[in-house]
This record gives structure tokens, C-alpha cells and sequence, in this order.
């Protein structure tokens, strides 16, 4: 008798445990976001328009998802704009942080009709929401949990921008960006993303 009591309880306790029990609840899976894949980058012709725009957009890209290493797809070595690029995509990765990009919106660009040199110049005039910097991949088993916001990035109001744009084959590249009313003396890329 005593043995098929004992067997009773056993039977009992490993169906509890094999998720049988009417109070038992599954355990939450934890998951990051899929990432997100990059842009495609449309910055070979005179279209100025649509080439601002994919720097820019590959830009946001690069901050949701930082890589020093990519800098390069969109700002030529050696100069400005990627020498602050890069160094604001390490500042992110040293922080394991991100931003929460919003939208550039452009709304007048003006360059040469057609592009016969390495280098040219495109004026135009973007602004975007203010962004916050948030810890990248934080996740947690509590559904409570809110995310870790470190600082947000300035709103860009609307602002004419000048942008030195270099070749490399048939691709073009930001060189520099310059803010010409409010930091004529600064790069202005990372403001700009």
C-alpha cells in the first residue's frame, strides 16, 4: 500500500512538472528585434535628390545599427564626414548603444546638372525629429520593463546644408557637410542622421 502511495505522489509530481498542472505557465522566450537588413544605396548618376536621400537614409541605418567599419559606403576616408561618422558610430558601440532614428525629411536639394569632376557641391535643406539614444539589445523577462534611454539627439530643424560630395568610381560620397548659418566651421553630417 505504502509503495503505490509513494508511486501515486511520484506519477502526480512529474506530471506538474511536465506542464499538465492547470496552473502552470509557459516561461516567457527572450528575443532581440531581427535585425534590420542595410539599405540599398542609390548614389551613382546626378539624381541629387535620391542620392542625398540614401546617404542619408544608410546613415540612420548605420546609427540603428553601429559598425565603424561601414562608415566608408557613404563618407570617403580622410575626410570630415567620415572621420565624425566613425567616430560617433564607435562612441556608440563603446556605449552598446543605438538610436532610434526619425525620418530625415528633405525638403529642396540643388546641385549641378550633371557631375563632370570628382567633386561636387549639392545644397539642401533636411530636418528631422530629435532621436533618442537608447541601450542597444536590452531586453528583459519582465514585461514591465521599460527600455534604457541614455539621451536624446537634438531635434534638426529645417536647415540649408552644404554638401561636398567626392566620386569613386561611378559612387559618390559624402566629403563634408557644413551647417554654413549655425557651425560654418564644423561637420554637420552626424547632425544631420
Amino acid at each position: 500500500m505504502r509503495l503505490s502511495v509513494l508511486l501515486a505522489v511520484a506519477v502526480a509530481t512529474l506530471g506538474g512538472c511536465a506542464g499538465t498542472s492547470a496552473s502552470a505557465r509557459p516561461r516567457p522566450a527572450i528575443s532581440s528585434p531581427a535585425p534590420v537588413p542595410a539599405p540599398v544605396v542609390d548614389n551613382t548618376g546626378s539624381a541629387w535628390p535620391t542620392i542625398v536621400g540614401s546617404l542619408i537614409t544608410y546613415g540612420q541605418w548605420l546609427l540603428a545599427d553601429p559598425d565603424p567599419a561601414l562608415a566608408e559606403v557613404i563618407a570617403d576616408p580622410g575626410c570630415a564626414s567620415h572621420d565624425a561618422l566613425t567616430g560617433e558610430l564607435q562612441s556608440l558601440l563603446a556605449s552598446n548603444a543605438m538610436v532610434r532614428t526619425s525620418p530625415a525629411v528633405i525638403t529642396a536639394v540643388d546641385g549641378p546638372a550633371s557631375a563632370t569632376g570628382r567633386r561636387v557641391v549639392v545644397e539642401a535643406s533636411v530636418s528631422r525629429a530629435a532621436e533618442p539614444v537608447v541601450v542597444k539589445g536590452h531586453t528583459s523577462l519582465s514585461p514591465s520593463a521599460r527600455t534604457i534611454w541614455l539621451e536624446d539627439r537634438a531635434e534638426l530643424p529645417a536647415t540649408m546644408l552644404t554638401m561636398t560630395l567626392v566620386r569613386e568610381g561611378a559612387k559618390w560620397r559624402y566629403c563634408s557637410v557644413v551647417d554654413k548659418s549655425g557651425d560654418p566651421d564644423g561637420e554637420a553630417l552626424t547632425d544631420v542622421l
